[in-house]
């Protein structure tokens, strides 16, 4: 076994390539459009690798921390499910409260939810709280929709099917290719594609 800096070194000289064809296909590709970064488009590329590999915790904080993805199929799943404090912070990352109406009743709605669900459990009140939860998460996902905050942030771009393993595949192949200089660097990127 190597050492942990040999391990780093191998992983950083196999990040730098990676990132090297993925530039590459971005500059080629149908999915490059005035619309989205480079940074963005790479992050689409990672986020739908984790979804195929079914990374969901590590997707969904990815999604957190870059906000340029709102998977509302997941906020829809945990609102079904009664994980309120989920789809709280799930919101939270991408609005605020007080951003504008959409947010606000949003957010209300949420803590009307909540309360009423920690009271049915304290209280063993009659009534379900799944009563009126299929329409709550029904109105919830239409005011979420409507919110202009999220609505460029809810679709998510046509990509090929597992692209950055692709991309991942042409980078192991491409060593040995005629088209690379010894640093397993592309000699001309128009090369690679």
């Amino acid at each position: 076994m190597g050492s942990v800096e040999e391990e780093r070194s191998l992983l950083e000289e196999g990040l730098t390539q990676l990132l090297e064809f993925a530039l590459c296909y971005l500059e080629k590709s149908k999915f490059h459009s005035d619309d989205f970064t480079m940074q963005e488009e790479l992050i689409y590329l990672i986020l739908q690798f984790l979804d195929e590999e079914n990374f969901k915790e590590t997707l969904h904080k990815l999604e957190l921390e870059t906000k340029v993805y709102f998977d509302m199929d997941y906020v829809v799943e945990c609102m079904i499910n009664r994980k309120w404090d989920h789809v709280e912070k799930y919101l939270s990352a991408f609005t605020k409260m007080d951003d504008n109406r959409y947010s606000m009743d949003v957010f209300s709605r949420i803590q009307k939810q909540k309360h009423f669900e920690a009271v049915y459990r304290q209280e063993k009140h009659p009534s379900n709280p799944e009563k009126g939860h299929e329409c709550d998460a029904t109105i919830l996902k239409m005011l979420l929709e409507e919110n202009p905050i999220l609505q460029e942030k809810l679709k998510f771009p046509s990509i090929d099917k597992s692209r950055l393993k692709k991309l991942i595949k042409q980078a192991h192949e491409g060593r040995s290719s005629p088209a690379l200089n010894g640093d397993g660097v592309p000699k001309n990127r128009k090369e690679i594609l």
